[in-house]
């Protein structure tokens, strides 16, 4: 997992980066970026359950690893530009417990996948929703950002 990690930070490094500075000019830029990085990703979390060697799966690991990273550093930002600032707390937990009861899923998920298609197909099936999440971003940061998107400042003074 160190790969892993070592290269999410560089994603987020340098997605945090490109985000901040188009931002200003494309609002709608994070979510994007953060479907691209979906899609970008999806082939590596396929070669993962089809490594057949360390120098694939630690290759694998890396891209995948990466791509979290560009997907991650906007997930705040992307989030908090369509959400009042005064629900920011009550949205982020929200998002956070969503998060952790879909990702607890997994473990079932895939136990059930071994037994029918096995732990390599199904972990390579994920690949696919990554897909169809990048494939929904998309579509969100064209059909419904901008007239979300919260134009206030994220530090206000008194109101929200």
């Amino acid at each position: 997992m160190l790969i892993h990690h070592v290269f999410a930070l560089f994603g987020v490094i340098l997605g945090g980066a490109v985000s901040d500075r188009l931002a200003p000019r494309r609002p709608q830029v994070r979510l994007e970026l953060q479907a691209l990085a979906l899609l970008a990703g999806s082939p590596f979390l396929y070669l993962l359950g089809r490594a057949s060697t360390e120098v694939v799966v630690y290759s694998a690991l890396a891209g995948f690893g990466f791509f979290r990273g560009l997907y991650d550093s906007n997930t705040y930002p992307a989030f908090y530009a369509v959400i009042a600032p005064r629900f920011h707390s009550s949205a982020s937990g929200l998002l956070i417990a969503f998060a952790f009861l879909v990702a607890s899923t997994a473990p079932v998920l895939l136990g059930k996948a071994k037994e029918t298609i096995g732990l390599a197909q199904g972990l390579s099936a994920l690949s696919l929703v990554y897909a169809l999440g990048a494939l929904l971003a998309f579509w969100g940061a064209s059909k419904h950002f901008l007239k979300d998107f919260q134009m206030k400042p994220l530090i206000m003074s008194g109101t929200g």
